[in-house]
């Protein structure tokens, strides 16, 4: 019997799925992202050039998610899902105008609370300036940045995004890599193009401020030339990783630090008639070359593995949130993303069916009129539905890929097989519902707290404080009316914020009336010189 009792034991402690061990103190959390970073073109994913030596060394004792998408095609939308947890809609972040009120909900905010320092890219200004970043490092390199934290006396334990752009267009890779696939650059305008250029746009309109190449004709064997460039730049990435990875066991970090290695889009070589991504090419598409990105985590402790189900940008905070011991229920409207965590102990195969894609169509440099012409996809592991927005004269659109057919997204199948894909029209109904409750809740509370600003400014006799408690609820309502369904104009989810408008106008339009009258601000409706 006693035999009996301890194989039953051994078999159940075999089926305990291995889990991170707890941290003495709160682990460090380093994300680092690569800009235009294609997974298909790293050896880390088999692709046939050594494009990520440093990076397929890392992966050996990390957690590779094989099938990570992000939710845009251009960098602030993709990163601020990683950084929040909401789909571009709710977050509203896709303009280079939009702000993400301080007064938002915020996942740094809540890690903040717990002590952590945080640290990024960008962090103030337009897109990244409320999301709880507070020290802003700009271009510092991925390895100096590390040894920084190391010489920090205090040791605190930080939170960081870090961001590079050497894939990014132009291709010029440095000395070190320049010439290792590409000898001699063909004398082609194409190729031309994207040795000196930011922007290389299909179709530039005349008034357009920026530098570009203009109007590229490509020619065959350019192709193949671009991809020899964009992967000698890889390789810079990778070397740029390498430093990195070096300086965090140097350092003794890397066992106290989740590390995370991404990116924020991908990057079309050509696939579908031109090269660069909605930013740069004014030609927002959501094709797997643009939405599919690296995704590799090191948890200190949990080794690694491989993961094939989908994933996506947005899963990558909760996944943080349970690897830390944070809950996640803390964060109201609840973060859309769903964790990983499952895929790393046994618990699920899959932890997502589908994922959300959604990009304007010139990017960063989408002008304002042109903001809520949006490009959306709804993609799962075997299938791909696109609804693209009706431009230049030609009608609204569907399509729809068999990517396990058709991994190249070359064959239109929305006509001959529309039923097919009927449960993706219905997903994308009910996304865009959530989307409007969740971008209403997160925004209200702004709202709200920016309304109380005001009339406290008011109650004190500070007219100056009030009206810039003001202007931040009226951005609210400019930011998130750039999108393509605003919320405060749904009849019943609306009613709230409309509300809430009138009254702090109301409110504002007094006080400055009685300011005129030279009266206290607060003063009583119809009083005045008789």
């Amino acid at each position: 019997m006693a035999w009996r009792l301890q194989l039953l034991l051994a078999l159940l402690l075999q089926a305990v799925p291995a889990v991170a061990p707890a941290a003495e103190r709160p682990w460090n959390v380093l994300i680092l992202t690569v800009d235009c970073l294609r997974p298909d073109h790293l050896s880390l994913h088999g692709y046939g050039r050594e494009t990520s030596p440093h990076l397929d060394a890392f992966a050996r004792e990390a957690w590779v998610f094989e099938q990570a998408v992000a939710t845009s095609a251009w960098t602030s939308p993709g990163i601020v899902s990683m950084l929040t947890g909401y789909y571009p809609p709710v977050h509203g972040q896709n303009a280079r105008h939009s702000h993400y009120d301080e007064l938002m909900a915020s996942p740094l905010r809540l890690l903040k609370e717990r002590g952590y320092a945080t640290f990024g890219r960008s962090a103030t200004g337009a897109n990244y300036g409320g999301l709880g970043l507070d020290e802003e490092v700009g271009d510092m390199g991925f390895d100096a940045f590390v040894r920084a934290r190391a010489a920090d006396p205090e040791r605190r334990p930080f939170f960081a995004w870090l961001h590079s752009k050497e894939p990014h267009l132009p291709y010029a890779p440095s000395e070190a890599n320049a010439g290792r696939w590409l000898k001699a650059p063909p004398a082609t305008p194409g190729v031309d193009a994207v040795r000196r250029h930011y922007l290389i746009l299909r179709d530039p309109p005349a008034d357009l401020s920026y530098e570009h190449a203009g109007a590229v004709a490509f020619v065959p064997g350019d192709a193949e030339a671009i991809r020899a460039l964009y992967d000698e730049t890889v390789r810079d990435a990778d070397d740029h990783l390498g430093r990195a990875f070096a300086a965090l066991r140097e350092t003794a970090l890397l066992d106290e630090t989740i590390v995370v290695v991404s990116a924020d889009h991908g990057e079309e070589l050509l696939e579908h008639g031109w090269v660069g991504h909605a930013s740069t090419g004014y030609d927002g598409k959501l094709t797997d070359e643009l939405v599919r990105i690296p995704l590799v985590v090191r948890v200190p402790g949990l080794g690694g593995g491989r993961s094939d189900a989908l994933a996506s940008g947005i899963d990558l905070m909760p996944s943080l949130f349970e690897w830390l011991g944070v809950p996640s229920t803390r964060q109201q409207p609840a973060m859309q993303g769903v964790s990983l965590v499952p895929l790393t102990d046994g618990r699920a195969g899959e932890v997502r069916h589908h994922a959300f894609l959604q990009t304007t169509r010139k990017g960063w440099t989408t002008p304002r009129g042109q903001m809520q012409r949006r490009v959306t996809a709804l993609r799962t592991g075997d299938r791909k539905l696109i609804w693209i927005p009706a431009e230049g004269g030609r009608p609204a659109r569907r399509e729809a890929y068999d990517l396990v057919a058709d991994p190249g997204e070359q064959v239109d199948l929305y006509a001959s097989e529309p039923e097919r894909f009927a449960d993706l029209e219905e997903a994308r109904r009910r996304w865009d519902g959530d989307n409007l409750r969740t971008a209403s809740a997160l925004v209200l509370g702004a709202g709200r707290g920016r309304a109380s600003e005001q009339a406290e400014a008011i109650a004190g006799g500070d007219l100056l404080a009030a009206l810039h408690a003001y202007r931040r609820l009226l951005l609210l309502e400019k930011t998130w009316g750039l999108e393509e369904q605003p919320f405060f104009l749904d009849e019943e989810l609306g009613a709230p914020w409309r509300a809430l408008r009138r009254e702090a106008g109301a409110s504002f339009a007094h006080a400055v009336d009685c300011e005129a009258q030279g009266l206290p601000l607060t003063c009583s409706r119809g009083a005045g010189p008789q």
